[in-house]
């Protein structure tokens, strides 16, 4: 048997560690640098993460070890790496399901969101909510990619705020603020909203957990 290069072994190991834990940042990568839509992009990151598991378990495999600890290996090595990237990463099932709700709007309240907005799509984001600002991060590298154009935030906040959060996240979606209560008129009251424009006074509509995968895919696709 062919001897087994240590440092191609080590390579692939700590390649695989890296890819693994910079997997959200290897994402973002695929999305706002090469263009890639939301769910594409996780699905090559953790192809390419799996590859990388794949060689590193072939190249243990050609260590001269017992059956039973190779097999463990091969479980065990992919294992630890797609866990890694998925506690830096999180992601459920429901990410990949579009649960947009349909609301159409009667005269009054179309006159008053177009008031609020000129936008395509808008996002009511509150300066304090994590969840927004995960949203805003996607949004923004989707924006910056030229996946989605006609895009806007509104957050609920003072300009001030508003801008200390827009500077220190590097957003460069156009925003504003609103600050008084007609801001929850059109949001409600669970966050982040994402409303988007369909046909005449019909908008679709994301909240909370709903603002996921497929929802950032589906804006992307009717760009």
């Amino acid at each position: 048997m062919k001897k087994l290069n240590p440092i191609l072994l080590i390579t692939s190991i700590l390649f695989s560690l890296f890819l693994a834990i910079f997997s959200y940042s290897f994402f973002h990568f695929l999305i706002k640098q090469i263009g890639l839509g939301v769910v594409s992009s996780f699905l090559v990151s953790h192809f390419v993460i799996l590859m990388f598991s794949i060689l590193t378990v072939v190249l243990i495999t050609k260590i001269n070890l017992k059956k039973w600890l190779k097999i463990t290996f091969a479980i065990v090595v992919p294992v630890i790496f797609l866990s890694t990237s998925f506690f830096q990463n999180p992601y459920y099932p429901e990410d990949f399901e579009n649960r947009a709700s349909l609301v159409e709007f009667n005269e009054e309240q179309s006159i008053k969101y177009n008031a609020i907005t000129s936008s395509k799509t808008t996002c009511f984001f509150l300066a304090t909510c994590p969840f927004c600002e995960i949203a805003s991060d996607y949004l923004n590298d989707l924006y910056i990619s030229g996946q989605i154009k006609d895009i806007e935030i509104i957050y609920y906040a003072y300009q001030s705020t508003a801008d200390s959060l827009v500077k220190s996240r590097g957003i460069q979606i156009p925003y504003k603020t609103i600050e008084d209560n007609s801001f929850f008129s059109f949001s409600g009251n669970s966050f982040p909203v994402v409303l988007h424009k369909e046909q005449d006074n019909q908008v679709k509509k994301w909240v909370g957990n709903d603002v996921n995968f497929a929802c950032f895919d589906y804006l992307t696709s009717k760009q």
